[in-house]
């Protein structure tokens, strides 16, 4: 007996294994194919080995047989047929990738990465929590008795007399991972989850659709643990296994991955209901039949840190005291910094766009640096005009917001897509760096302050075990998005970035580009219907075995089925599988 389960029923989406036990009487040439020399008392020698299983001359499964046992009368094997465990075994964090030490320079890596170019790295700039609201310039107060800081924050702090500038909380370095103004950044690299899926199902053909989508995404790659190495990428992702991160990328675009002969396919659930073509059984099936009650289900969408966003907060308002106050709205990332670049305390702003709630106040810093030489040291002397940089915070990430459908019922199957990524909260940013002046006041060189979109992280302490949270998002160049518009390339000294309208890409739940409406609705909505079932006897042709995909839909009379689960008795004295099979209605 063979059984088949469809995956697209299953909780994780993958195929799953093809397996039966096969006992070989012990005749001269059954021991001769396993190197079985039975006076030995031995155990065979071709303890696995590949193998087809046909029928009539037609091969309809494809496999290896593995030894388990000798027993008085046979050499008993079980026949395993292609399934997903032979390339979802291990974890992402052990999937090899090239050491940034191979490129020809750390700048042709920085580059490459930065553009674009790179097909297995990106790195878009991040912000760790918990510098979120730290400033990294020396800002545009005055002190009695300030403090001189080199820009390198190599310079002792030292009381002077002099009104100096109050002094940075934390280097550009400690806030930002991948910060943009530098060719020498804290790097944290975001792995292509294109690259990643190339490497763990070489053979997977994936649909167009989510294609667009995989070729986007990457995965922060921050873990500092013992066994991560900081010149190999991938060895810096989260723990998590291969099978689980494909069953996330599968939960998120609503699709499953079929067996497709010796090779896979990725289908989305609503091409699979709305599109491809059926088989008619009419004809094959017997006359044993049950039809079962109705199968009713709910169904769910949410991503890791769903739980983490504000409960307290409706959209529109902020609850300050018992007197909600309305939140003025941005048309878009340009607007929302030109306002915060206007607030002096931290103010809340909305995009209407994204239902994103963001906050934020402006600093001034101080950029312009003259170096006056003393004898003995050299001080930076901080000119008194500044240029205002907006800190943003994201207090609510609509994004995350799960989506639920069908009602809670005794007999009711739970159909859960429950993605462990955590959807990475997003905020425009604006950076800039010191830059030299003459003393005559003439700039050495123009600084131009750079925008991006930028991803908020939570890196854990280096030296712990690897952490399990992993972010994901969409990269345009040196952005990271959950949804919402970006920047074009900034480039240090020559332009800012243009802010980009993104109609198209969302990996947020809800609104109209969301996950759900584009790739869950239409299955869902099909999915929590009362659906009946069919138990049903069926005699296959053996071509029609080799041939079947779990995709097709079954025509019995004017009624369409998906198979549910399949199971084949095969005998080879037989021309003819017959098959029980568990069908549900369409």
């Amino acid at each position: 007996m063979i059984s088949l389960d469809n995956p697209m029923f299953q909780e994780d989406h993958l195929p799953t294994s093809i397996s039966t036990t096969i006992e070989f009487p012990k005749t001269l040439r059954n021991k001769q194919e396993f190197s079985y020399i039975e006076s030995l008392m031995e155990l065979p020698q071709k303890k696995e080995l590949p193998v087809s299983i046909m029928i009539a001359g037609i091969e309809i499964f494809t496999g290896i047989l593995r030894f388990e046992s000798v027993s008085e009368e046979s050499l008993d094997y079980t026949f395993i047929g292609h399934n997903s465990e032979e390339f979802l075994s291990g974890f992402i964090y052990e999937i090899p990738s090239t050491p940034i030490s191979a490129y020809p320079s750390s700048i042709q890596f920085l580059e490459d990465a930065r553009s674009g170019r790179n097909p297995e790295v990106a790195l878009p700039q991040l912000i760790r929590q918990t510098y979120i609201t730290s400033m990294e310039y020396n800002r545009g107060d005055k002190y009695p008795r300030g403090h001189i800081v080199a820009p390198d924050y190599t310079h002792p702090w030292e009381p002077n007399k002099k009104g100096y500038p109050l002094g940075p909380d934390c280097s550009p370095n400690a806030k930002f991972a991948n910060f943009l103004y530098t060719n020498a950044p804290s790097i944290i690299p975001v792995i292509r989850v294109g690259f990643l899926l190339g490497k763990i199902i070489p053979k997977v053909q994936i649909s167009s659709q989510i294609r667009t989508y995989t070729d986007r995404l990457g995965i922060v790659a921050m873990a500092q643990c013992e066994a991560s190495d900081p010149d190999t990428p991938t060895s810096m992702l989260p723990d998590m296994s291969n099978s689980e991160f494909v069953s996330n990328i599968l939960r998120m675009f609503c699709a499953t991955i079929y067996l497709d002969g010796t090779t896979y396919r990725m289908i989305p659930n609503q091409e699979v209901i709305a599109e491809l073509p059926s088989l008619n059984w009419s004809d094959r099936i017997s006359d044993t039949f049950s039809i079962g009650c109705d199968q009713e289900y709910t169904y769910s969408i949410s991503y890791a840190n769903e739980e983490d966003k504000d409960e307290l907060r409706e959209p529109g308002s902020i609850e300050t005291d018992d007197t909600p106050l309305e939140i003025p709205q941005c048309e878009s990332l340009t607007d929302l910094m030109g306002k915060i670049a206007q607030q002096e305390e931290f103010v809340p702003f909305k995009d209407p766009i994204t239902g994103n709630i963001y906050s934020g106040k402006s600093f001034q810093a101080r950029l312009r640096i003259v170096y006056d030489q003393f004898p003995n040291r050299r001080d930076a002397i901080f000119r008194t005009d500044t240029t205002t940089i907006p800190m943003i915070d994201i207090p609510s990430q609509a994004a995350i917001k799960s989506k639920t459908l069908g009602t809670e019922g005794r007999d009711t199957t739970e159909f859960a897509n429950d993605i462990t990524f955590h959807c990475i909260p997003c905020v425009p940013t604006i950076v800039a760096q010191y830059y030299d002046e003459h003393p005559d006041g003439t700039p050495k060189k123009t600084m131009i302050p750079m925008q991006s979109v930028s991803g908020i992280i939570d890196p854990k302490q280096a030296g712990g075990p690897r952490s399990k949270t992993a972010y994901i998002g969409l990269v345009f160049g040196i952005n990271i998005i959950d949804q919402g518009n970006y920047f074009t390339q900034a480039i240090p000294d020559k332009s800012s970035g243009i802010e980009i309208r993104n109609p198209d890409y969302s990996i947020g739940i809800t609104g109209p580009q969301g996950l759900y409406e584009k790739f869950h609705r239409h299955f869902a909505e099909w999915l929590v219907k009362k659906h009946s079932t069919l138990s049903i006897e069926i005699f296959l042709h053996p071509v029609e075995v080799a041939h079947l995909r779990l995709w097709q839909k079954i025509q019995i009379g004017n009624h369409l089925y998906f198979i549910k689960s399949i199971e084949f008795s095969i005998s080879t004295k037989a021309n003819i599988v017959l098959a029980n099979a568990d069908l549900i209605a369409l």
